[in-house]
């Protein structure tokens, strides 16, 4: 594995918001705040693996703005904490047991209606986190968190879509970052993970 500048793992429901934040203003009814955080990224499959605590195969049972975010707020009623919890259908599992029939993982990015008319509702998220979508096919690496939840390993180094559909969920369209396609560290390890996972896949 490599660090970035320093390196975080945050075990808790999601790890701290970074300091650095970009807002872009979509339309009239969404606002996106995009966050930066160091984290862990992984050169290799076998660590990444080895890391998580579940490895899926599963897809996503609502859209990313059905779901309700966490929000904890600080002594200031500054937001100091987000995520949201997606629910995740599996459908093969590769590593570890689930119980029941749906698992939740949380994703570092919120959907915040902030009761303003003119401004809408807000989507805070990572700059790096790309939303899973409805029905679409992943490949997922999880850390369990405790009381049946889940986390995705590092921010945007556990999730590998498995399908080159465009992207037709609204709000997944509004908050993807095209700088993900060009990230060298990113494209290496999904192209390492999909071979080591290939008879699975297929």
């Amino acid at each position: 594995m490599k660090k970035l500048k320093i390196a975080i793992i945050s075990l808790s429901i999601c790890a701290c918001i970074g300091s650095a934040i970009a807002v872009e203003k979509i339309n009239s009814s969404i606002q996106v705040i995009n966050t930066s955080a160091d984290h862990l990224i992984y050169s290799n499959a076998d660590d990444l693996s080895n890391y998580a605590d579940l490895v899926i195969i599963g897809t996503p049972t609502k859209e990313f703005s059905e779901y309700e975010p966490y929000i904890n707020l600080n002594s200031a009623g500054r937001i100091d904490d987000y995520c949201t919890f997606v629910e995740i259908k599996p459908i093969k599992i590769l590593k570890g047991n689930v119980n029941g029939d749906i698992i939740k993982a949380s994703q570092r990015a919120a959907l915040i209606d902030n009761g303003s008319i003119l401004s809408g509702k807000e989507l805070l998220k990572n700059e790096e986190v790309q939303l899973l979508e409805k029905d679409r096919k992943y490949l997922l690496f999880l850390k369990d968190i405790g009381n049946g939840q889940y986390s995705i390993v590092s921010l945007n180094q556990g999730v590998f879509k498995l399908d080159n559909l465009p992207i037709t969920d609204k709000l997944a369209k509004i908050a993807s970052n095209d700088s993900l396609k060009a990230n060298n560290q990113y494209n290496d390890l999904r192209n390492l993970v999909l071979e080591k996972y290939k008879k699975d896949i297929n």
